[in-house]
């Protein structure tokens, strides 16, 4: 619970590529920067694209019991009472819910009409069964079911370099719609116009209504799908991609803090690093 916090210190991840690593989704060479964390009782939120039930998932999995973001900014979910305030008039499934999200049929009608309108081939996850998703993502055949469980975001690819080079016209299309596209680290993601920065910056503001102290967030990412959670924290740090590069972008824009190496084991060595110099042991 948030009024157990000892330090003043949160910490935002992106999970893939992240955290998680790119292809093989485990969170093992990240344990030890975990176990600290754990053990000195500071927030760990998820901040990601992936789905609520996915989320939760690997929440349990892990061993996490704070807030989290889902679909790219589209929804908070805080566990019932996490905070020493109502979260949200919204309560659902033991979770207090701040939703941004544009509802999911309606980035679905949208695919489709960029389909009609531009004759273009390209693919949604609703457009795939579970075994699809799983070739796609090397994901295990549970969790790319819980992939699939999409409320708020669309992620898709193009079967052609032709459709892809009408990947503007869509941008545009969409702007129209109110609606945005933005690339992660294996699909393009068709989205309402909330974004990860957003919705960290309200999950900092319960935090800081709830301990009345200043806090040091601390972001972790890896591709410029999470350039803006990065621009709302103190201190933004950047793992390597899973071509062993850092986003470009993100570099020259917000000089974030390098880790190193790529997923999990770069995050472990920043998080230690960040730690240690907050002389937390």
């Amino acid at each position: 619970m948030a009024e157990q916090l000892q330090k003043n210190i949160i910490i935002f991840t992106d999970l893939d590529g992240t955290l998680l690593d790119h292809y093989s989704y485990s969170w093992e060479q990240a344990q030890t920067a975990l176990n600290k964390l754990f053990l000195n009782k500071i927030p760990v939120i998820f901040c990601t694209s992936k789905t609520k039930d996915e989320s939760i998932y690997f929440r349990s999995q892990i061993g996490i019991e704070d807030p989290f973001i889902v679909e790219n900014g589209a929804a908070i979910y805080s566990p019932s009472g996490y905070f020493n305030f109502p979260f949200s008039d919204w309560e659902k499934g033991g979770y207090e819910i701040k939703k941004y999200g544009t509802p999911y049929h309606q980035l679905r009608n949208f695919i489709q009409s960029c389909r009609d309108e531009l004759k273009i081939q390209l693919l949604g996850f609703g457009d795939l069964n579970t075994k699809k998703i799983q070739g796609l993502t090397g994901l295990p055949a549970h969790q790319a079911e819980l992939a699939g469980r999409r409320e708020f975001s669309e992620p898709f690819y193009f079967l052609d370099e032709k459709s892809e080079k009408k990947l503007p016209d869509i941008r545009s299309l969409a702007k129209k719609k109110n609606l945005k596209i933005s690339k992660g680290g294996r699909f393009y993601h068709l989205s309402g116009l909330h974004n990860k920065g957003n919705a960290a910056q309200t999950v900092i503001e319960n935090f800081l209504k709830n301990s009345a102290q200043d806090l040091i967030s601390i972001g972790l990412g890896e591709s410029l799908n999470d350039f803006s959670m990065l621009q709302f924290v103190k201190i933004p740090c950047l793992v390597k991609n899973s071509n062993d590069q850092y986003e470009p972008e993100i570099v020259s824009k917000l000089s974030p803090r390098l880790a190193g190496n790529a997923g999990p084991e770069g995050w472990n060595k920043i998080v230690l690093e960040i730690l240690a110099e907050y002389d937390i042991i």
